[in-house]
């Protein structure tokens, strides 16, 4: 979990930086983090599922861009 904290901490002060005329939300950095370990994870899901499709023992790189189509669809509404 420290790791965590470390990398949220890091996340709102790039976001601050990024826009210092706004005001973020007491959890912006965290929802934002959580999103993007969703996304992660889903895209590791669509990855294994597209190599076991195709009798593929490991996921390779054009398991991935596939993949990223697919979950980025679904991301996107």
């Amino acid at each position: 979990m420290a790791q965590d904290d470390t990398v949220t901490r890091k996340l709102k002060n790039q976001l601050e930086k990024l826009y210092p005329d706004k005001t973020l939300a007491t959890n912006t950095d965290i929802m934002i983090y959580l999103d993007y370990q969703l996304f992660m994870r889903s895209l590791i899901e669509e990855a294994e599922r597209i190599a076991e499709n195709e009798n593929s023992r490991r996921i390779d790189e054009s398991h991935v861009e596939k993949a990223a189509n697919v979950v980025l669809q679904k991301f996107r509404g």
